[in-house]
């Protein structure tokens, strides 16, 4: 096997040389690129292969160090296995000595220890005296099991569990004893269950008592040394990865403990430990003691002659109870009413200083805590809400009685205090009681809470007919009586003549605290002010409280009395006054309000008014309308002016301070009017032309300002005419009345002619109106009349044309006048023209056109006139002037191509639309298309479509759409119209000037160049560059462009003085450089030529077949990398080949 691993490791050092030698070739094979291509390309476009080189030598070493290292690592493996067969064999040949394997101080020795083959001998030695005591522990637990402290006494539970763990080899089972003793506050307990099943009882009772057998300490002595000579095998454990040898010893196997229970009691006994639970139940004060001791007469530490206490615990779970006594009350003295003591909702009447004592008890854990609670009404000054509660502790208000099993506190309440007391006790065990123990009723009261508490007060049913506290009907007075502590015995109330008495302390009756009685005033028996009211109330306790709120009620039942008288009288028209006007009101009332007295007036804000007294018979008042002391017949009296224009109407009304109303009983109406009319003319928004002429209607708004007008007052007149011709007046129309003193009227001036308008106006009063007068305008909505003369509209005329014009109107502005004469082609001669203004017009005379082919055309007419109010009127006028034939029009897109001045060149095919305008019809038309000098007769509906318009009235229109698919192949096109109209005229285009003649080229120019090939390398300083530019018709332009710069452009013109042979001048660079030319035509088609690159420099490096072109560079490059790979490979592949052969 060493032989074998040795030779691995030879084998992978010779592979590791193989790796070395491969890289050096890859390395040789850079190189020899860096001198073929260059060191600036390479780097720049191959320079990922040297990395790729160097990633895969430096993985092969890596690769092949590690495999170098593991061959190592097996041959150290292999030898130590051998080593470790040859040791197998010694062993079973029984060979003594082992030299070959060396000791591991790490691993523990095999041979068996010579200490355990002695172990049955120890019998011989003495056994030793027991000297150990006892070991005791104590453990209480409440009903879950959770571990009680010393300081938790009291327990609620269902149960407590005492927990005694004795640790001991020999105990004297029958002097162990369990002592329990249960008691509660009036002393112990005997009759509990559990005193008698473990009380005073040994653990041999106990332990019998839970049918557990006896058990000889001889035979668990045997066991216990049985069970310590028992040992588990020795054995290796050997540690794969550190070699350690580790012996593992089992323990002796443990027996299982023993155990029993009792009723109230389980026990528990293990080799060396006895454990005793006591399950105490019963309520109750316990207390545990137990005395202890083992065979030797060892005693617990600690102890009293083995005696230990085991602790004390109180086990309760009933609630506390209040004693008979319960909540007690004591009061120094009682009020004088006894005998309604047990009749009343309260239980307990007294005066202050009340005392209340609560007692409560529990037998077991005994009082821990008492809560008290005083509800009620209550206070020093005010009744309002009392509230007192606290708890008493002890050394806290509590104190115990009867050896702690009663408990009790004293309590104080306030001076004043009506309501109960209620409390509850809570034991030391954290009991409470369930329910509150509550008193019946408690009432203390004092003086001062009596005048706080008690009130009589009286106020007035239902709503005052007037001002407060004065009525005109029956008063009821409600008196309300109240006394919410000792309550209303009797009461006295007297409102007006009416009075009544009331007492409330029969036996029996339940106690009044709030009374409400109500007394009628009859106010046909009290009609008069300040009516007398009083009253007072007296409780239980013999106070008495008087009426503090006396209502004051005034009772008036008279209306008072209206009386007007106006001063001025001297009216027109019965309504109508010229000065001011005054009213003089007089009122007889006894309550008199100025505030209540109402005006009844339109026209004007209601004024104030100054009111004088005029006393009457019993009054002993003032001049103050305040007074209470008026009588019925006193005057007030005040006056009314009335001194601004404007309609009124005139009421009044007064109602008295306790409702009763007055009126007068009718409305008077009347106008002052002391202000004339105010006359207005509102003309329409319209404008008006050269000042004061209009071109429409014009209408005015008459508004007289006045409230009072008749509308046959208003006086209109006009004066109309024009020159001298009389004019009929616009009617004026109705007088309406428009808003508040406002009136208005409308007149429209419809009709043409010159106008002047004059108003005037007076109101009902006799006011005249300052006249209106307006200046003079004229209204002139007839636009002037415009007429040619001389030549017919839409026209064809082969002789005379001379047109002449006249624009006439009244009004005629001669400056707003235009005229345009033009023709369609704009070749022909316009004749000269002469004109004259009359007095109302112009006339334009032209003379006739001169017989010349270009002034044959289609001529229009345009006149425009204006007069001075603005009115605008056109005319226009077409004919023809026909002597040579037809006229002929192109249209736009036609124009620009083919038309004079027109491009020429098309790159599409184009669409030809020509119009031929004709005044009569034509008897016969013609389309014919030349190509290249073939000529051919164009068929209508298939190779163009006429569109005929015009009557026998009108101009004859001929539309001709030539369509594209005509001109479909390449070439120099000429298309003719020809037509002969039935005046036997023969016309055609050409002779129109309006020839078809252009050019259709699809085909871009061609470019040839010549002096460099693509991808070539060409060695030299310089390099003219020629490029040869040639198109069919003609060519527009052409740009030279040098590594993606423009280096030269031509126009049409230089490249015609070149003959289309360009020459670019390049200079050497170090890298590749590129070459391409752009060439249109003037159609717009475009040549560019593919880019040609090269590479121009004096000096060209050795290089390999094929290297310009990159995919061969490529194709190399990938096959070498590929068969490099695929050797490796390979190599790898035959060594792991002989590997596996070798180790078979």
């Amino acid at each position: 096997m060493m032989e074998y691993a040795e030779q691995m490791l030879e084998v992978y050092r010779n592979t590791w040389i193989f790796f070395g030698i491969a890289s050096l070739m890859l390395l040789a094979a850079l190189a020899a690129m860096f001198i073929g291509f260059g060191i600036p390309q390479i780097l720049r476009k191959w320079r990922w292969i040297m990395v790729l080189a160097w990633v895969l030598a430096f993985a092969g070493g890596t690769g092949l160090s590690g495999m170098e290292s593991r061959a190592e690592a097996l041959s150290e493996q292999t030898k130590v296995r051998k080593e470790t067969e040859l040791s197998e064999e010694s062993e079973l040949q029984e060979q003594p000595e082992q030299p070959e394997i060396p000791a591991e101080p790490e691993q523990p020795e095999i041979p068996v220890e010579p200490e355990q083959p002695e172990i049955p001998e120890e019998p011989e030695i003495p056994e030793e005296p027991d000297s150990t005591p006892p070991e005791v522990s104590v453990v209480w637990r409440d009903a879950q099991g959770r571990e009680l402290e010393p300081e938790a006494f009291y327990q609620t539970g269902m149960e407590l569990l005492l927990e005694l763990t004795i640790l001991e080899e020999n105990l004297d089972m029958e002097a162990v004893r369990i002592y329990l003793e249960a008691e509660n506050a009036l002393g112990k307990l005997s009759d509990i269950p559990e005193l008698e099943e473990i009380h005073g009882k040994t653990w041999a009772y106990l332990r019998e008592k839970a049918g557990l057998e006896e058990l000889d300490p001889e035979e668990a002595q045997e066991d216990n040394e049985e069970e310590a000579e028992q040992k588990p095998e020795e054995g290796d454990k050997t540690d794969s990865e550190d070699g350690d040898h580790k012996t593992d010893t089992e323990e002796p196997e443990k027996k299982d403990p023993i155990e029993g229970r009792g009723e109230y009691f389980e026990i528990r006994e293990e080799p060396g430990m006895f454990r005793l639970t006591i399950h105490l139940k019963t309520e109750a004060i316990y207390q545990v003691s137990a005395r202890i001791q083992d065979e030797a007469g060892n005693i617990p530490e600690g102890s009293s002659e083995g005696y230990i206490s085991l602790g004390s615990f109180c086990l309760d779970r009933t609630e506390p109870l209040m004693s008979p006594e319960g909540i007690s009350l004591e009061a120094q003295s009682q009020t004088f009413i006894e005998k309604l003591i047990n009749q009343v909702t309260f239980g307990y009447f007294c005066k202050p200083d009340l005392t209340v004592r609560i007692q409560a008890e529990d037998l077991l854990s005994g009082i821990g805590e008492i809560t008290y609670i005083c509800e009620g009404m209550g206070g020093e000054n005010k009744l309002e809400p009392v509230r007192i509660s606290g708890a008493a502790h002890p050394g806290d208000g509590l104190v115990y009685e009867e050896n702690g099993s009663k408990a009790c506190m004293i309590l104080s309440l306030p001076h004043s205090f009506t309501g109960s007391i209620r409390a509850q006790a809570e034991d030391r065990a954290g009991i409470r009681m369930e329910k509150w123990t509550e008193t019946k009723g408690i009432l203390i009261e004092t003086a001062k809470m009596h005048e706080e508490t008690s009130c009589a007060r009286a106020s007035v049913e239902g709503t005052p007919g007037g001002r407060n506290h004065f009525y005109r009907e029956d008063v009821s007075i409600k008196f309300v009586m109240e006394d919410t502590f000792s309550g209303i015995r009797s009461l006295q109330i007297q409102a007006g003549n009416q009075k009544e008495e009331h007492h409330f302390e029969k036996e029996g009756e339940e106690i009044r605290r709030m009374t409400e009685h109500i007394l009628t005033i009859p106010a046909g028996e009290n009609n008069r002010n300040e009516i007398p009211i009083s009253g007072s109330l007296t409780d239980f306790a013999g106070h008495s409280t008087e009426l503090v709120e006396i209502p004051a009620v005034h009772i008036d039942i008279t209306s008072p009395k209206i009386e007007v008288k106006w001063l001025n009288q001297d009216v027109r028209n019965e309504r109508y006054y010229q000065a001011d006007q005054t009213a003089r009101i007089t009122i007889w009332e006894r309550n008199f309000l100025p505030g209540q007295v109402q005006l009844e007036l339109t026209g004007m804000d209601s004024p104030s008014l100054s009111w004088a007294h005029r006393p009457g018979d019993g009054c002993g008042g003032s001049a103050a309308y305040e007074s209470l002391n008026h009588s019925d017949g006193c005057a007030w009296t005040a006056d009314l002016v009335f001194d601004k224009d404007g309609e009124y109407s005139f009421g009044i009304s007064c109602q008295d301070a306790a409702g009763n109303r007055g009126t007068y009983e009718k409305t008077d109406t009347f106008v002052i009017d002391k202000t004339p009319p105010v006359l207005l003319v509102h003309w329409d928004h319209a404008e008006p032309v050269n000042d004061h002429y209009y071109a429409d209607s014009r209408s005015a708004v008459i508004e007289i300002k006045e409230r009072n007008l008749f509308p046959g007052d208003l006086k209109a007149s006009a004066q109309a005419g024009d020159r001298g011709e009389k004019t009929a007046l616009p009617k004026l129309g109705e007088l309406r009345q428009w808003e508040e003193g406002s009136f208005r009227a409308g007149i429209t001036f419809s009709e043409d002619g010159r106008y002047r308008l004059e108003l005037q106006c007076m109101d009902l009063a006799g006011n005249e109106a300052q006249a209106y007068c307006s200046e003079e305008f004229v209204i002139d909505q007839t636009p002037p009349e415009l007429v040619f003369e001389g030549v017919e509209d839409c026209s064809a005329n082969q002789g005379a044309a001379a047109v002449k014009m006249r624009a006439m109107d009244r009004n005629f502005d001669p400056d707003k006048t235009q005229v345009s004469f033009t023709g369609s082609n704009g070749t022909g001669q316009l004749p000269a023209s002469v004109s004259s203004n009359e007095e109302e017009g112009l006339t334009i005379l032209w003379g006739d056109f001169e017989q010349v082919p270009e002034n044959d055309d289609l001529y229009r007419i345009k006149a425009k006139a204006e007069d001075l109010a603005g009115n605008a009127a056109e005319a226009e006028l077409t004919f023809s002037v026909n002597r040579f034939g037809s006229a002929y029009e192109l249209e736009e897109n036609t124009k620009l191509l083919a038309g004079p001045g027109g491009i020429r060149y098309a790159s599409q095919e184009p669409e030809l639309v020509i119009t031929e305008y004709n005044p009569d019809f034509l008897d016969y038309y013609q389309v014919t298309s030349s190509r290249e000098g073939e000529t051919r007769e164009l068929k209508e509906g298939r190779d163009y479509q006429v569109e005929r318009t015009g009557t026998k009235d009108t101009w004859k229109t001929y539309r001709y759409q030539i369509g594209k698919e005509n001109f479909e192949k390449e070439g120099i096109y000429l298309v003719t119209l020809y037509s002969e109209d039935r005046a036997k005229n023969a016309s055609n285009n050409r002779m129109k000037e309006k020839s078809l003649e252009f050019i259709v080229d699809k085909t871009g120019p061609s470019v040839v160049v010549t002096g460099a090939k693509d991808w070539e390398r060409i060695r030299g300083r310089k390099l003219e560059l020629l490029a040869d530019v040639r198109d069919a018709y003609a060519l527009a332009g052409a740009q030279v462009f040098v590594n993606g710069q423009c280096r030269a452009s031509y126009d049409r013109g230089m490249l015609r003085e070149l003959d289309g042979m360009l020459s670019c001048p390049v200079s050497g660079a170090k890298a590749w450089q590129t070459f391409y030319v752009k060439a249109w035509d003037e159609a717009g088609n475009l040549t560019e030529t593919k880019p040609i690159r090269f590479l121009l420099a004096e000096e060209i490096r050795f290089r390999f077949p094929g290297d310009d072109d990159p995919k061969v560079v490529w194709a190399v490059w990938i096959a070498g990398s590929l068969m490099l790979a695929g050797g490796c490979l390979l190599a790898v592949y035959g060594i792991r080949r002989r590997f596996r052969a070798e180790r078979d």
